[in-house]
């Protein structure tokens, strides 16, 4: 959500066989020239790769939008007015959009003038074989990230496909609203939707397939491939999608009060109006360096506060309302779409580290005892999910019982450091992440929509965490799906193995709707079985790639707690409050 863990990219010159030589595409717009390249002979040279092409083009900085700067800040994305005749160069990635600088965002210059996109393509481009395209939406919690960390090129070279990343705009810049006509709010998404618009008129010329276009996102840029996946304005603009560790589901996908961040922000820099489109009139005068430092949340909050919100339009209601219904504007969208679903086992360990042990080394062994993170903190996160389920008295009675399933029947008391990380690990890890995750599969099951689920479980040698942090850690993932190219061919053919068999897995889903065709060659280590309401089998990505029994539950003693013994305590703990025994729910509670 808050940054990507890449324990196999390193970010690195390119190593090319040969010159790299200019690759011209003419859009409407103009003509671009992009780069022809080949991956060096010892990475074609490994098992996983003998079979495929070494070529590839790539195509970095595309304006997909006028700039959204002046009268345009705070406002939906314009399509890209300017042409050219002379050709484009379009060899390097543009500034990532406006962002604070910390640990959990690296040490660069930003803009907002960002609203370009990268485009990697096989090394020729077939007007027989038109490519699937994938459209990569990257995480950040909505404030932090670019398009700069995330090279293509594997994900090309072996699936054969044509990926395309893109940046949108985060923070106060991509999400403020007003919850009016003024600013309704959304402007992140609605930036990705234009840069999906701008794959499904353009990416022919590339050699793409405008009608097998899917999406795919981890953390916030997962939740907001559902978000898309659920909006009625996107009907007919991607036919898949793929949600890695976030869904629409998850508490820190959606802002449901803006006001009061609204009137902060405005205050910081004092645009103090009462009135909304004054105070919008004045927020547009600020420098842009001065907006983005107005409002910043401490890290140890451990919450996203600008997200997107139910703004009527691009997001009809919430997702929640959904639930329970055969139809209405989202359902009827995610029937038409093929959706794969993941989550990793460890997914609370990067949020711990990253912001409640800021000097910490990792070569270094654990310091706990300067962790940051205290019982209040702790509380802070269970009252936070508490909340969803009633008002006080309701939420007060869920506390508790979330407090006594975490902590155990002694309570925190005389809880060492080291421990208490432990819980909240796995606090955040559930209420964050899979609990969200498993809610959103079954929504689909219950559609009928086609879906496939996995749980990652693998631990990276690369990583260094406890022995509690048993698998993959926020981001894991990221590693094997964008790895450095120059790092394949040496790293241990058990993690090749894996990165080949996810880039297989995504890139066929891509292709058919079916992560297991077509047949690979080298071939696939076992058929992944589809998510259905009867069977709820998931997929294990680890050394070891298994497909779950059928029926089986994702840890499913948490998954039970949070699903199905949580809101019949809830039920018990409103009908004692409100003492309505004629209430016929409320009979079968008590």
């Amino acid at each position: 959500m808050y940054r990507m863990q890449l324990p196999l990219v390193v970010v690195l010159t390119m190593l090319p066989l040969a010159r790299p030589q200019p690759s011209v595409v003419t859009l409407p717009s103009g003509p671009i020239s992009g780069t022809l390249k080949t991956i060096a002979a010892d990475v074609a040279s490994t098992p996983q790769l003998q079979n495929r092409d070494p070529k590839y083009r790539e195509y970095l900085g595309i304006p997909f939008a006028d700039p959204p700067v002046g009268n345009l800040r705070f406002k939906p994305p314009q399509p890209l007015s300017a042409t050219w005749t002379d050709t484009r160069d379009v060899t390097t990635q543009n500034q990532g959009c406006m962002q604070s600088v910390s640990a959990l965002s690296p040490d660069r210059d930003y803009s907002e003038d960002c609203l370009y996109l990268n485009v990697w393509a096989p090394g020729v481009a077939s007007s027989s074989e038109a490519k699937a395209v994938m459209v990569w939406i990257h995480g950040g919690g909505f404030v932090l990230g670019s398009t700069e960390i995330y090279d293509g090129t594997m994900l090309t070279v072996i699936g054969d496909v044509i990926v395309v990343s893109m940046n949108y705009r985060l923070g106060a810049f991509g999400f403020l609203s007003t919850g009016d006509d003024v600013v309704p709010g959304n402007m992140g998404l609605l930036d990705q939707q234009l840069a999906i618009r701008w794959v499904k008129d353009n990416i022919a010329l590339f050699g793409g397939d405008p009608e097998r276009i899917t999406i795919f996102g981890e953390s916030a840029g997962a939740a907001s491939v559902t978000q898309q996946a659920i909006s009625p304005t996107n009907k007919g603009l991607f036919q898949r999608a793929i949600s890695q560790s976030g869904t629409l589901f998850a508490d820190w996908a959606f802002n449901l009060d803006m006001a009061q961040m609204v009137n902060q922000t405005g205050a910081a820099v004092g645009c103090n109006d009462a009135n909304n489109a004054d105070l919008v009139k004045c927020l547009r005068g600020i420098d842009a360096a001065v907006l983005q430092e107005a409002y910043k949340p401490p890290t140890t909050s451990m919450t996203v506060n600008w997200a997107p919100v139910v703004d009527k339009e691009f997001i009809v209601e919430h997702p929640r309302e959904m639930e329970g219904k055969d139809s209405g504007p989202g359902q009827d969208m995610l029937k038409n779409i093929d959706l794969m679903i993941g989550v990793n086992s460890d997914e609370g360990y990067m949020f711990l580290t990253s912001n409640f042990l800021p000097d910490y080394n990792k070569s270094e062994p654990i310091p706990w005892e300067n962790s940051t993170f205290d019982l209040s903190m702790m509380e802070n996160l269970m009252k936070g999910a508490a909340s969803k389920f009633g008002d006080t008295t309701v939420a007060d009675t869920i506390h508790e019982a979330l407090r006594y399933t975490y902590f155990g029947p002694h309570g925190d008391n005389e809880l060492e450091n080291e421990k208490m990380m432990e819980i909240a690990h796995d606090f955040i890890t559930d209420a964050w992440f899979l609990v969200p995750a498993v809610e959103l599969a079954d929504l689909l099951a219950e559609l009928g929509s086609t879906s496939y689920a996995y749980h990652m479980e693998h631990r990276s040698p690369s990583v260094i965490a406890p022995a509690w942090v048993e698998g993959a850690d926020h981001g894991a993932d990221l590693g094997y799906l964008f790895p450095s190219v120059e790092l394949v061919s040496i790293l241990p053919e058990t993690e090749r193995a894996l990165m080949y068999n996810m880039i297989t897995y995504w890139t066929n889903f891509a292709k058919t709707g079916n992560p297991n065709e077509p047949v690979a060659n080298p071939p696939l280590p076992t058929e992944w079985p589809e998510f259905t309401e009867d069977s709820s089998q998931y997929l294990t990505l680890s050394a070891d790639i298994t497909p779950s029994p059928v029926g089986a539950v994702i840890k499913s003693d948490r998954i039970n707690f949070w699903n199905e013994f949580l809101p019949k305590i809830a039920e018990i703990a409103k009908c004692s409050k409100d003492d309505d025994d004629d209430d016929e729910k409320c009979k079968g509670e008590t």
